[in-house]
């Protein structure tokens, strides 16, 4: 039975988890057979309900940007503001001079108070000349937890990469796929992140559903990465005993970030 993507994201904003969305799909008659076979239909049809309002977003024009975007989420009293954006890597993609100027200016006001504080992804502080002591400290954590099979099916994918990374601004330029474009252009034009942004929220699931498909299907190592990440910033931001803290990640770890964090403070 082919679904009415309109349908099937109507009941994705309903279900407050996969157990409950895998019952009100039952009730219409949509049943996959495998987790993997569930995973395609949500999210090709949550894109195809988006795809109107994403091609009007893209007819906008882009919007001045003088601070970092950020979700926030109150975790153990803590307020927590996450600042996913786009950065590449050391040799290829790298960020240019208008968005590392962003970040460093961003960073510096972060610790404006005696209870404010912020942190970075693994990487970050060599990327955009942050202070060494502001990285988050999780590799350790996150090895032991994927286990040997996990990190070696990533290190399979991840082996495709490098040679796409010199052109990768071309392949942004060519692929479907307009919060990678956005999100590849933001790298020299940070206006851009604004659209990315948006775009991201439009095309990924919403938590939790999009986590526990993750887990569901076993692709799930970058959302491991968050939740340590998360982990590790609840720990730092305890024990500097912030109010306030902030994150700079990695715009495909904010929304997971966002999520994680409550729970993990929870216990």
């Amino acid at each position: 039975m082919r679904a009415d993507p309109q349908l099937v994201a109507s009941l994705v904003r309903t279900a407050k988890d996969l157990g409950e969305l895998r019952d009100l799909l039952a009730a219409n008659g949509i049943r996959p057979r495998t987790n993997r076979g569930l995973d395609r239909r949500l999210r090709r049809s949550w894109r195809r309900a988006n795809a109107e309002e994403a091609k009007r977003l893209q007819a906008q024009p882009l919007e001045a940007l003088d601070h970092l975007p950020y979700s926030e989420v109150v975790a153990g009293g803590i307020v927590f503001r996450i600042h996913g954006i786009a950065h590449g890597q050391g040799f290829a993609a790298k960020p240019g001079a208008e968005l590392k100027q962003l970040v460093r200016t961003a960073a510096g006001s972060f610790e404006q108070g005696p209870d404010c504080g912020y942190a970075t992804e693994g990487g970050f502080v060599r990327l955009f000349g942050l202070p060494e002591d502001r990285q988050l400290r999780y590799g350790q954590a996150l090895m032991r937890r994927a286990g040997a099979r996990r990190i070696v099916r990533m290190l399979l994918s991840a082996a495709l990469i490098p040679p796409v990374l010199p052109f990768l601004s071309v392949v942004s330029r060519m692929s479907r796929d307009a919060s990678m474009r956005e999100a590849v252009a933001s790298l020299s034009d940070p206006r851009r992140l604004v659209r990315a942004r948006r775009l991201i929220a439009l095309y990924d699931l919403p938590q939790p559903i999009d986590a526990e498909l993750k887990m569901a299907t076993k692709r799930d190592f970058g959302l491991l990465h968050s939740e340590e990440m998360a982990r590790e910033l609840l720990r730092v931001a305890r024990e500097r005993g912030v109010r306030k803290m902030h994150a700079i990640v990695g715009l495909g770890h904010e929304a997971e970030m966002v999520w994680a964090l409550p729970r993990l403070a929870s216990g």
